[in-house]
This record gives structure tokens, sequence and C-alpha cells, in this order.
């Protein structure tokens, strides 16, 4: 099986609804098998990063506490080991 480690462009696409390239996101995690993405320390602060931006989300970016909250749930997902 391949691990594939998406960079944190691509996590927040994944994450975020409005996110231009969210489907194309979508596709190729549809594609992946479990335990086959990782995720690392780095891309997660980075994604803790952009979730609370304000620039980055201007429709409502995130309270650090629920930042975390929602990657917890997010990566509840079975393809997703860290």
């Amino acid at each position: 099986m391949k691990i594939s480690l998406p960079d944190v462009n691509v996590l927040f696409a994944l994450m975020t609804a409005s996110h231009q390239h969210q489907s194309v996101a979508l596709a190729w995690m549809s594609q992946r098998e479990p335990a086959s993405v990782a995720i690392c320390r780095v891309t997660q602060m980075g994604l803790l990063r952009l979730l609370t931006n304000p620039k980055a989300l201007p429709e409502g970016a995130f309270t650090m506490t629920r930042a975390w909250q929602f990657m917890n749930e997010a990566f509840s997902d079975r393809r997703i080991f860290f």
C-alpha cells in the first residue's frame, strides 16, 4: 500500500467547504485506502494556523478550541493516521 503525506494546502482544501479546490481534494481522498494518509506535526500545525486565520477563512475563522475539535473529528477518518 502507498502512504501519502499531503501538504497542508491539500488538508485545508479537504476541510474547507468554500475552498476552490475542495472537489479535487475530495476526489483524491476518495481513492485512498485505510491508514494510507499520514499527518505529521508540521502539517497539523499549519492546518491549525490556517483554520484560525480570518484572512484564510474570511467567512468565519475558528477559535483554537474549535479548530482542534474540527481536526480531531476529521482525523477520525480511517484513512488518516498520525
